[in-house]
């Protein structure tokens, strides 16, 4: 399937109600969810029978039922009958953008996949995997590959150094930079006193939350086999709970992903090439960063 950049992220085409949407691809999220506009003008039900707590980055964002999807197509897959979230996930001055998403394929999706994001060459791809083990994805040159946690809703979590300090990352491919939580930042050795001196601002999470952040440049960060130094990351107000960071496409961008669902194992490969459109500053596993091994 394509992967089509937007905004930083990267969207991919699915078949809702038999019309053709484009839809961000989040493993952060546990979730599949549409924006309140699109669920209006699909004209769907809502589930009655069922009511979900949603959270995202930003905090417990309430609770609502669920609307029902009579039919979505997603690669080779198609269901019926489908509860997804309805959220602010569209900003307004994107509403008209049709290359914006008009949702997010959260983990109820993905994770009924192996899933491989080759984001560089833009391309999405899903695979029934079973009875595999070890490194067995079908890459040529080196990679990491991590044992991963995984967070209630099956999102995944590797560990990253961050000046020393081991913290707990959720690999997030709807957030379209990296940030930690003001904990993770501390154990670090961040105090409160150097990120109150450090440049503030805000940015919005996948669901269109508003979040407060300072951005601090880690003398080291290490993920696998790949140290960064000086790597500059967001520190956020908000807690990530069971978590200290997100792993954002600032840092995944340049590479190839491997999500497998089917033995909570993560894979990734740094892909070196000629990049069309970098990014205005040099970012984590960007152009400027050093150490790159993997």
């Amino acid at each position: 399937m394509p992967l089509i950049e937007s905004q930083g992220r990267f969207v991919t085409p699915v078949i809702i109600e038999q019309q053709p949407l484009m839809m961000l691809v989040d493993s952060g999220a546990g979730s599949t969810a549409l924006s309140q506009r699109t669920a209006a003008a699909l004209h769907l039900d809502e589930d009655q029978t069922r009511s979900v707590r949603v959270n995202g980055v930003g905090g417990e964002m309430g609770t609502q039922h669920p609307v029902v999807l009579h039919s979505i197509h997603f690669g080779s897959m198609r269901l019926e009958n489908f509860d997804v979230l309805t959220s602010n996930i569209v900003r307004p001055e994107q509403e008209n953008d049709a290359s914006s998403a008009v949702g997010l394929l959260g983990a109820d999706l993905l994770s009924r996949f192996d899933v491989e994001f080759d984001f560089p060459n833009h391309r999405l791809t899903l695979y029934r995997v079973s009875s595999c083990s070890g490194r067995f994805v079908p890459w040529n040159g080196p990679y990491d590959a991590f044992i991963a946690g995984r967070t209630a809703k099956k999102a995944f979590i590797i560990p990253v150094v961050l000046n020393g300090s081991t913290v707990r990352a959720l690999v997030d491919t709807g957030s379209n930079i990296s940030s930690v939580s003001r904990e993770g930042a501390a154990a670090a050795g961040v105090d409160e006193q150097t990120l109150a001196s450090e440049p503030g601002g805000s940015f919005f999470g996948s669901r269109g939350a508003a979040v407060i952040a300072h951005k601090h440049s880690f003398q080291i960060m290490i993920v696998g086999a790949s140290t960064f130094r000086n790597a500059r990351i967001f520190v956020q107000d908000s807690s990530f709970p069971g978590t200290d960071m997100l792993l954002g496409m600032d840092f995944l961008r340049w590479r190839k992903l491997w999500l497998s669902y089917s033995t909570n194992q993560v894979f990734i490969q740094y892909i070196p090439r000629v990049r069309p459109n970098p990014a205005p500053e040099p970012l984590p596993g960007g152009p400027g960063s050093t150490g790159q091994t993997g």
